[in-house]
């Protein structure tokens, strides 16, 4: 069985300056998760400008935030999200087992398939209807944040080992 000692010279003296940098650590590390939200938000924005989903009206990619909460704490939190309602369709997907139905259209040239239907005039408009089997209605998976953390991850590593190391400086 192998043992590793360590000896630390001037343990005491060491200690007592880790103390004195324990704001300066603080704070670098709520900057660290601060830039990092904001790294990571800048990615969601741009795959909601086109590569993951097209834009409609833009609500979804103006809804965005990223804010840091414990700032002031040991242990701060950076946190990108939004609140639109149907966000979390897009990001994880959505399968709808739909029952079964009757889908009324109009009018009965527009069927090839007229002794399946119940075909009806209605004011002189010809309309049928289709009868539906249940099925499955698949919204696939666009996600948007999700990959915008994983592909952030790196850089915000070296931010936070950067401004630590910084914050530390005058320590050791």
């Amino acid at each position: 069985m192998s043992y590793l000692r360590v000896r630390i010279l001037g343990g005491p003296q060491l200690a007592a300056a880790l103390k004195a940098r324990q704001e300066a650590v603080k704070k670098a590390m709520a900057v660290s998760v601060g830039l990092g939200a904001q790294l990571v938000y800048g990615r969601v924005v741009r795959k909601l400008s086109g590569p993951v989903l097209k834009v409609d009206t833009g609500r979804l990619r103006q809804s965005i935030q990223a804010l840091v909460e414990g700032s002031e704490s040991d242990h701060p939190r950076g946190i990108v999200g939004t609140n639109v309602e149907y966000a979390p369709v897009h990001e994880y997907g959505l399968t709808i087992m739909h029952p079964g139905s009757m889908a009324v259209d109009r009018p009965s040239s527009r069927n090839p398939n007229r002794r399946h239907t119940l075909q009806f005039t209605v004011g002189g408009r010809g309309f049928y209807r289709i009868r539906t089997r249940p099925h499955a209605i698949k919204m696939p998976e666009r996600p948007f944040m999700r990959p915008s953390l994983t592909e952030s991850v790196p850089q915000i590593r070296n931010i936070m080992v950067n401004r630590l190391a910084r914050a530390l400086k005058g320590a050791v």
